[in-house]
C-alpha cells in the first residue's frame, strides 16, 4: 500500500516569458485605442457671441447640422431659437415657445435629410467655452433624441 502513493519530484524547467508577442499585442491595442479617439478639425463659420475653446491642428471641411450654444441663445443652423441670459435654460426669455421652435426646426431638418437619403446623424456642436455642463447635457439630450449619434465639438483654430 505504501508504494502506491509515491511522491514525484518536480522537474525544473526553463520558463521564458514571450515578451515580443506581449509587446506586439499591446502595440496593436494601443493603435486601435488611438484610432477610435482620433480628432480632426474643420473649417466652419463661428456662431455669434461665442468664445470657442482653442485647437492647434489643420482644418478640413465640415458637414452636418450645426447646433450653437452661446450665453444668450441656443441656435440651430445659424438661427437662434431659445433666448436666455447667462446660460439660464430653465427660464428662457421666449418661454417654452423657444424650445418648441428649436425642436420643430431639428425635426424638420432630420425629416428633410431622411427624404433626400442624406441623413447621417452628424452634428457639429459649437459651445461657448464657459458653457455649464447641465446646459450642454440638456441640449445634447435633445439632439440625441432626434437620431444624432456622431456629435462633434467645434473649437477655434489658433496658430
Amino acid at each position: 500500500m505504501q508504494t502506491m502513493f509515491k511522491k514525484s519530484k518536480h522537474l525544473e524547467s526553463n520558463f521564458e516569458l514571450q515578451i515580443t508577442a506581449l509587446i506586439d499585442t499591446l502595440v496593436i491595442i494601443l493603435i486601435f485605442l488611438l484610432k477610435s479617439i482620433a480628432t480632426d478639425t474643420l473649417e466652419l463659420e463661428q456662431g455669434k457671441g461665442l468664445v470657442l475653446p482653442g485647437v492647434m491642428n489643420g482644418m478640413t471641411a465640415g458637414t452636418g447640422s450645426r447646433l450653437d450654444i452661446s450665453p444668450t441663445a441656443v441656435g440651430w443652423n445659424g438661427q437662434s431659437f431659445v433666448e436666455m441670459t447667462a446660460f439660464d435654460l430653465k427660464k428662457p426669455l421666449n418661454g417654452a415657445n423657444g424650445w418648441k421652435a428649436l425642436e420643430m426646426a431639428i425635426t424638420a431638418t432630420v425629416a428633410q435629410e431622411k427624404t433626400e437619403n442624406k441623413f447621417d446623424g452628424k452634428l457639429l456642436l459649437q459651445a461657448d467655452k464657459k458653457t455649464p455642463f447641465p446646459v450642454l447635457q440638456e441640449v445634447l439630450k435633445l439632439a440625441k433624441s432626434h437620431g444624432y449619434k456622431d456629435i462633434r465639438f467645434v473649437g477655434a483654430k489658433y496658430n
